[in-house]
């Protein structure tokens, strides 16, 4: 019985932290108008719809991990400490990402808060590779589609 109750708790934390993660989508608008008339590489929307349910469901399943293994990481080195700033960061970044970038229409802002989510991701990698190897390879694909992302709105910038 205890153990179909950590499962549940598993579960709704996992759940919870997936509804963090999808909470700006709720309230940012996204003008598919301003982004079909930029020059430049353009992605159809489905891409963003399904690359980004993937990373919500492995950046969840990280920080799910590390919630209820954090008394497993507790070194003298301060690693967990940064994971959490860089996640925290990342999170921010991202979010302001499509707040500026469509509803400001800033695109130089955009591509700043673009760089520093592929910097604090990548930031967050290689934290989380000196607590868990293994679970740090949740942060890859985030890290990578920060950085296509990242060479993305530059190039949106320079060409608008």
């Amino acid at each position: 019985m205890k153990k179909l109750n950590m499962k549940w708790k598993y579960f709704l934390t996992f759940m919870l932290i997936m509804l963090i993660y999808y909470l700006p989508s709720f309230f940012i608008k996204i003008d598919k108008e301003y982004y079909n008339n930029l020059k430049g590489l353009k992605l159809p929307p489905i891409v963003f719809i399904i690359v980004w349910a993937f990373l919500f469901i492995f950046n969840s399943i990280f920080v799910t991990y590390h919630i209820y293994n954090k008394k497993n990481h507790q070194n003298t080195d301060g690693s967990y400490n940064r994971l959490i700033v860089f996640m925290v960061c990342n999170y921010i970044f991202s979010s302001a990402f499509t707040l500026l970038f469509f509803n400001f229409k800033n695109l130089f802002l955009s591509y700043l808060t673009c760089l520093f989510s592929f910097v604090t991701m990548l930031l967050a990698l290689m934290e989380a590779s000196l607590i868990n190897k293994k679970v740090s390879l949740l942060l890859i694909p985030n890290t990578l589609w920060s950085l296509f992302a990242t060479v993305l709105s530059i190039i949106f910038y320079l060409q608008n």
